[in-house]
């Protein structure tokens, strides 16, 4: 099993929503994330790229993902 202690956020302006509860190996479920665009710059290019890292219980190093 598997439990996610945690999602690092490269950014306050996302917000993350994931299962708190061990996860047995198989079982299927999903991770959320927002983006909210308030008080970003109007002048930037309409990509924006932003960074998120899962932090497993007992794993030392967060899986990167984009």
């Amino acid at each position: 099993t598997i439990r996610i202690k945690d999602v690092l956020k490269s950014c306050q302006c996302l917000s993350t929503e994931f299962p708190t509860r061990n996860l047995a190996p198989g079982e299927i479920d999903k991770i959320t994330v927002t983006f909210d665009t308030k008080d970003q710059a109007k002048d930037v290019p309409s990509t924006h790229f932003k960074n998120f890292a899962i932090k497993l219980d007992g794993e030392e190093a967060p899986m990167e993902t984009h």
